[in-house]
């Protein structure tokens, strides 16, 4: 099965039956008391900045899912699960909604000058076999590029959730003096990819859009 066939979003709660031991961002278990083994610092030498800055340190663990176990799905976010197959998954460390306790998570680098125009040089991935939880503001999507019709697949930068290591972006902005001035948000053009995932809110950076792009060398 390809990696996009591996994906599902879930909008409402789903079961956890057949899951590895996980870490949740948030106590968002339909479960007893017992069966979460409280709180957990997982991996805590990985990506430490971007997880302290957005919120991703401390976590609940769930050290026997069973079919009885859920997962709460909020009203207006929606779950994307990416089952990994010895691979790895890029991904904005706050939409990091849980992970197996078999993954393990890295940052990587990406120095290219268009990419460093609008993004952090440092980007957050999980490796590995087993399953990640990312969290969609207001919904979202999970595609590939071979689904796509010839129309280019396009996603605004701050919605690009997650996406395959396989992926090759080109990154499009309004072309003048003031944009570049501005740093003004960029469209990311899918040229290849097993999965991307987008979402339907911006993570709030429309709030608070200059501010987040001044530090975007530190912020997911």
């Amino acid at each position: 099965m390809t990696l996009r066939a591996r994906t599902t979003i879930h909008e409402k709660s789903f079961s956890l039956g057949g899951f590895a031991p996980l870490y949740s961002n948030a106590a968002n278990f339909g479960i007893t008391t017992d069966e979460a083994d409280n709180y957990r610092f997982p991996q805590p030498t990985r990506c430490i900045i971007k997880r302290v800055l957005a919120g991703k340190y401390l976590f609940t663990y769930l050290k026997q899912p069973s079919e009885s176990s859920s997962y709460i799905v909020s009203l207006r976010n929606h779950i994307a699960v990416v089952e990994l197959h010895n691979e790895r998954l890029f991904f904005r460390m706050n939409r990091l909604a849980f992970f197996e306790e078999c993954l393990e998570l890295s940052t990587t680098c990406n120095m290219q000058v268009p990419w460093l125009c609008s993004e952090s040089p440092f980007i957050a991935c999980v490796t590995g076999s087993g399953r990640v939880g990312i969290e969609l503001e207001a919904g979202g999507d999970a595609l590939d590029s071979e689904s796509q019709s010839a129309a280019p697949l396009k996603v605004k930068l701050p919605r690009l959730a997650a996406w395959s290591s396989d992926t090759r972006l080109q990154l499009e902005v309004e072309p003048g003096y003031l944009n570049a001035a501005l740093m003004a948000e960029a469209t990311a053009v899918v040229c290849h990819s097993s999965l991307v995932i987008s979402s339907n809110g911006d993570g709030g950076r429309g709030s608070w859009e200059v501010p987040m792009r001044a530090l975007r060398f530190l912020m997911p």
